[in-house]
């Protein structure tokens, strides 16, 4: 949009908010008026943000990125016992179906005995 001020001046009177993806949002180069107008476009609600991308909802939430990427692994039932338990995030271990196989196909004595030699 860089360059484009009229589309900014257009919003001004424009009643229904105007949908921008965090990835648009974050991957257009803005001028610093530029970036002011669309900051005060969010706010008066003539911008509407959809989808964030992961860091913008990171810092929105006040969160933190390893939680984020954990409670978007979790499942819906992972996602509820955490809420309800109160356990923090790092109790979601997602577990990966080729290493399950694997284990299988290996045998938990063998399994185990490489994690030992391993030093895990």
């Amino acid at each position: 949009m860089h360059g484009s001020l009229a589309s900014f001046a257009s919003r001004a009177n424009n009643l229904s908010p105007q949908p921008i993806t965090g990835r648009a949002l974050a991957h257009n180069y803005y001028t610093p008026v530029e970036r002011a107008f669309v900051a005060a476009d969010l706010v008066g609600g003539r911008l509407q943000l959809i989808r964030p991308t992961r860091r913008q909802a990171v810092a929105l939430a006040h969160s933190n990125p390893v939680y984020v990427k954990r409670a978007m692994e979790a499942s819906p039932a992972d996602r509820e016992a955490i809420l309800i338990s109160g356990k923090p995030l790092t109790t979601i271990n997602p577990i990966d179906p080729d290493l399950v196989e694997l284990a299988r196909q290996i045998g938990g004595d063998r399994w185990l005995a490489a994690a030992v030699a391993a030093g895990i």
